[in-house]
């Protein structure tokens, strides 16, 4: 019998990684990302700012409109941010900064959202006392601001003076929620990691680190929510009144110590 010959099948043919054109930028143009430079030849990057999540955030302005916005920059592990950030989108005109548009390519994430007014709620509430109405015009702007958020499937996570930002205007004062970097979905299997901040967070929270997703998340905005109130009806936190000191500018000493409080 003769022997049954075969013959190899011929080896697909590999395409070439894509490469940007000369001149264009890359998906997220991450070498851009520097003082002076443009970011993908829209944005005219300015300032590097501190961020609390371990990225890089800059101030900027649009090259054609010259409107301000915040850059920032970080590294992720999947896609659940921007499962999140799809639904900040959505937010637009619910008493949220907000959120423009964002890229994502081999780890490595961008976003960009409008410059938020100049004023935080902690600056405001240093240079005036809340009136009664006031104070109840910022809750009613607050909660529903957290609705819509808690309506799309996420929570804040990370409300603040700091956080919350104040406009005057003819209708009188007007709150928008910023910080919207530690935002995450309650929906759908696993956890994600938060870093807690244990003067805005419920006392149960603090030292953890880790959070499977789940909607009861929600009374965790909702808890800060009443901490930052409290904050503007007493004209300090509560734990600068126990402590008797300036803790609006948080040190490691101080975090540890409120820690230890709980």
């Amino acid at each position: 019998m003769d022997e049954l010959t075969t013959t190899a099948a011929p080896e697909e043919p590999v395409a070439p990684a894509a490469v940007p054109a000369a001149g264009e930028p890359s998906a997220v143009d991450w070498e851009n990302l520097v003082t002076g430079s443009r970011w993908k030849m829209v944005y005219h990057i300015g300032e590097q700012l501190d961020d609390i999540t371990h990225g890089r955030i800059f101030k900027a302005a649009h090259v054609g409109s010259s409107d301000s916005v915040f850059v920032r920059a970080f590294k992720v592990q999947d896609d659940s941010r921007q499962a999140v950030w799809e639904r900040l989108v959505e937010l637009k005109g619910d008493g949220f900064i907000e959120a423009m548009e964002a890229a994502q390519a081999e780890g490595k994430r961008v976003e960009v959202v409008r410059a938020t007014p100049s004023t935080t709620l902690r600056e405001w509430t240093t240079h005036r006392k809340l009136a009664p109405g006031e104070i109840e015009l910022l809750v009613r702007q607050l909660t529903v601001a957290l609705h819509a958020l808690h309506q799309k499937g996420a929570v804040h996570l990370n409300l603040s003076p700091d956080t919350v930002f104040i406009k005057s205007t003819d209708a009188g004062l007007r709150a928008y929620v910023g910080g919207l970097e530690c935002a995450a979905s309650f929906r759908g299997a696993g956890s994600f990691v938060h870093s807690v901040d244990p003067y805005y967070a419920p006392p149960e929270v603090v030292g953890l680190y880790q959070f499977p997703r789940n909607p009861a998340l929600r009374a965790w905005d909702w808890w800060t929510l009443g901490r930052v109130v409290q904050e503007v009806i007493l004209g300090k936190h509560i734990m600068g009144h126990i402590l008797e000191r300036d803790v609006s500018r948080q040190t490691q000493e101080l975090k540890t110590r409120a820690e230890d409080m709980r």
